[in-house]
């Protein structure tokens, strides 16, 4: 679609009451949910799916390095932590160059389940963007992309 036609769309909130920011919203709180419900087969959320993949990823994590990636607070990590360590997903030892933080790394058994989530986030991109075409996701990512600026510039100016 025609960024023109969708930007005139959605100003005159012909799509969805609210506009973009409501539509936004929705979608991101369905992909989620989504994403949520096709976790449960592994017995973890959405959260702690994407701290064991990026965890797997590196090797090993600091919590707030991993607070900033995922935009979480620290007691929230902390929590996502607990609650992966207490599954043996994940483990947790004091930083020999830091003895003030910890670093964590995945278990043998998180190594094991960390391929088989991957793909959950692959599915749930393709059932989000079924039915487009490349020039629709092309479209789409730019103008999400530019949003993301905006909102980025927006929160610096204060």
């Amino acid at each position: 679609m025609d960024p023109s036609k969708l930007a005139a769309q959605h100003q005159s909130g012909s799509s969805v009451q609210g506009g973009p920011v409501q539509l936004v919203f929705q979608v991101a709180r369905e992909l989620r949910a989504l994403l949520d419900h096709r976790f449960g087969e592994f017995d973890l959320t959405l959260a702690q799916a994407a701290v064991l993949v990026r965890t797997c990823n590196e090797g090993r994590a600091r919590p707030n390095q991993l607070a900033r990636e995922l935009g979480m607070d620290a007691a929230g990590i902390t929590r996502l932590v607990d609650r992966l360590e207490a599954k043996g997903l994940l483990t947790r030892t004091l930083d020999l160059g830091n003895r003030r933080s910890f670093v964590i790394e995945p278990t043998s058994e998180g190594r094991a389940v960390a391929p088989r989530i991957g793909p959950v986030f692959g599915r749930a991109t393709r059932d989000l963007l079924d039915g487009f075409s490349r020039a629709d996701v092309a479209c789409l990512t730019e103008l999400l992309d530019t949003a993301l600026a905006n909102l980025t510039g927006a929160k610096s100016r204060g």
